[in-house]
């Protein structure tokens, strides 16, 4: 029998046992007992939830710390490449001015030409 099955029989009976104190004015020691046992087990079952709702939480600042360290990687890594590509930039700049100021037989020339095509 699931929890939520348990738990929805132990309320038809704690209705019962509502309905009978209505009626007669007292309980028996029998249905003391049940009651007592009733909420032995409901303790039970909100400390094992209060447990679970812990975890939970716990796993939730896990996942909350790991996705800031992912941000923070993403932030690096995009200024790491704006910094390359203006970098890039502006060695091709550099290499076309050489290509342009060199005479088209030099050294210079070939190696700027070479490197700006590939």
């Amino acid at each position: 029998m699931n929890n939520k099955k348990l738990l929805k029989e132990i309320k038809e009976h704690l209705d019962f046992i509502q309905f009978e104190y209505d009626r007669q004015g007292y309980i028996s020691t029998n249905t003391a007992d049940e009651l007592i046992e009733y909420s032995k087990y409901l303790i039970e079952k909100v400390e094992q939830l209060q447990q679970e709702i812990e975890q939970l939480n716990n796993l939730v600042k896990i996942k909350e710390s790991h996705e800031q360290q992912a941000n923070n990687m993403v932030h690096l890594l995009e200024q790491q490449l704006q910094q390359a590509q203006a970098k890039a930039e502006r060695y091709e700049k550099a290499l076309k001015e050489i290509a342009e100021w060199s005479g088209i037989a030099s050294r210079e020339y070939r190696i700027a030409k070479k490197a700006l095509e590939g």
